[in-house]
């Protein structure tokens, strides 16, 4: 696997590879039942997961583009 890594990639192997993940759910909007389940598996099991929520709103000839976290991803990166 590491030839093939380092031919692939141009760099040699990483002693420890893939150590942290994190899952980022994008939506518009979120059911109750699959909020509850983010904040469990964030709460109960510390994965590093988090929703991101995005609206558009347009004033006049203006264009705007909102964010909203689920929770706030500092914690959650901090309990993982």
């Amino acid at each position: 696997m590491a030839e093939v890594f380092a031919e692939w990639f141009l760099l040699s192997l990483p002693e420890e590879l893939n150590k942290e993940h994190s899952i980022v759910i994008m939506a518009s909007e979120l059911d109750l039942s699959s909020e509850r389940v983010v904040r469990y598996l964030s709460a109960e099991h510390n994965l590093n997961i988090n929703c991101i929520f995005f609206e558009f709103f347009k004033e006049g000839e203006q264009q705007f583009l909102d964010r909203t976290w689920l929770m706030d991803f500092q914690e959650v990166a901090v309990r993982t």
